[in-house]
């Protein structure tokens, strides 16, 4: 079941879900709520960061249930939907000469679509006749309803790329300054970093003055050994 309430903000959408360890539904599985709520362009989370949205989706579920509906926040997580310029899902062949099918673009109704998704792909397979076909044909390419739109995304992509890079290289730290366990942006020798400390402080395989892809406590990361090796403990 999925409920949905019907004024435009705060827009939000409740579905009931169950917590099992073996994946099956029994009768003592614990019952959960996956409650849905706000969005935002790729790449450009809200004022505050993701946990201001998790906090929004929060208050906005509270004002309609009572303070005291919600017991615990057990999981939080951000999707990513892909949201066509003209609205419609891209269901069907891939391309003109290929036997591949897909099917994206469901602008955030996925449950919907995707069941919608099954008996429209089985008739392109079986050569059959649907009337959906067409519409959602994945092969359709709009040029003049889509550059608007491509434009301003584009745009908004450079402007947070040039801004994001700027504002690493003013607030990015010393490696020194950071404590077992902690992550962060670090300037070393002129270059910004993604650098993390390790609970233990070790770093193998690394020589000084070298970087590289390290795999270290089965995290793959960005790894940098100044000439000094005073960075011994960083990977």
């Amino acid at each position: 079941d999925m409920y949905l309430n019907i004024e435009d903000k705060p827009n939000l959408s409740i579905r009931k879900a169950f917590n099992s360890l073996d994946g099956l539904i029994a009768s003592n599985s614990e019952q959960l709520l996956v409650i849905s709520s706000g969005g935002h362009t790729t790449g450009a989370p809200p004022k505050g960061g993701n946990e201001a949205g998790y906090q929004e989706t929060l208050d906005n579920t509270l004002q309609y249930f009572g303070k005291d509906f919600i017991k615990e926040v057990r999981y939080k997580w951000s999707a990513m939907d892909y949201i066509p310029a003209d609205g419609v899902p891209y269901i069907g062949f891939m391309n003109r000469v290929s036997d591949v099918y897909t099917a994206t673009g469901f602008n955030k109704w996925g449950l919907a679509f995707g069941s919608a998704t099954g008996p429209i792909v089985h008739d392109l397979m079986n050569s059959k006749e649907n009337s959906w076909t067409k519409l959602v044909d994945a092969r359709r390419w709009d040029i003049k309803g889509s550059i608007g739109d491509l434009a301003k995304i584009a745009g908004k992509v450079q402007y947070h790329l040039v801004k994001d890079k700027i504002k690493d290289r003013i607030t990015a730290g010393k490696v020194d300054d950071l404590k077992l366990g902690e992550g962060g942006m670090c300037k070393i020798d002129g270059e910004v970093l993604a650098c993390y400390r390790t609970e233990t402080g070790k770093v193998d395989d690394l020589k000084l003055g070298e970087g590289g892809m390290c795999k270290i406590d089965g995290e793959v990361l960005a790894c940098y050994r100044t000439e000094t090796g005073k960075v011994d403990d960083l990977k």
